[in-house]
């Protein structure tokens, strides 16, 4: 699977405007982890 860099490819969403716009966010891909415990934890 190739790297994406999304500052790069999506500049638009990312650099900041002097203005307040509506922009629309294209549909990306993520992975989500879900799960339960304090994610603090460290076991010793």
């Amino acid at each position: 699977m190739d790297k994406v860099d999304y500052k790069k490819q999506f500049k638009s969403l990312y650099l900041p405007k002097r203005q307040p716009v509506m922009i629309t966010v294209p549909p990306l891909r993520y992975a989500m982890l879900d799960g339960q415990g304090d994610p603090n934890w460290v076991g010793k």
